[in-house]
């Protein structure tokens, strides 16, 4: 399978700080928010994206929310700096040894992901992302604001 090589990366950046993967998603509870790192094939071709959802506990129990369903729901791309070289990296149609592309994917991941997810395990987490940098365009469910 193709996309082998990004699930390699994904399990190697996001396992080690306790995300546990099932089916395309990898997932991280604390006990206030649940964090959900979904990898997506285009319909179009071998592209994929990255999409990342936080579901609040408080509002609910949902072991394994879809990034969709989250409360609040964006894609990687719009939080990290080196956007153009994500799209490049999820890109199978760009031809790139799996070795490199993984190293680069991982370290991306790694710099500019992992530290914005560090800082959303709380609702007081999240409400500082969502004003500062990280979460300013991801989505919010109707009703959000009441926590956030």
């Amino acid at each position: 399978m193709p996309a082998d090589v990004l699930i390699a990366a994904l399990n190697e950046a996001l396992v080690p700080v306790g995300f546990k993967k099932k089916a395309s998603s990898w997932f991280r509870r604390s006990d206030e928010v649940t964090e959900v790192v979904n990898l997506q094939r285009s319909r179009y071709g071998p592209q994929h994206y990255l999409n990342f959802g936080l579901w609040l506990c408080t509002l609910g129990a949902e072991p394994f929310p879809k990034p969709a369903r989250c409360h609040v729901y964006t894609r990687v791309e719009s939080l990290v700096a080196s956007q153009a070289q994500l799209k490049h990296l999820l890109d199978l149609d760009r031809s790139e040894f799996d070795a490199e592309r993984l190293g680069r994917l991982v370290l991306l991941l790694r710099d500019e992901f992992l530290p914005i997810t560090n800082g959303c395990r709380t609702v007081e987490g999240i409400r500082g992302s969502l004003d500062a940098r990280g979460l300013r365009s991801a989505v919010t469910r109707a009703g959000m604001s009441v926590l956030l």
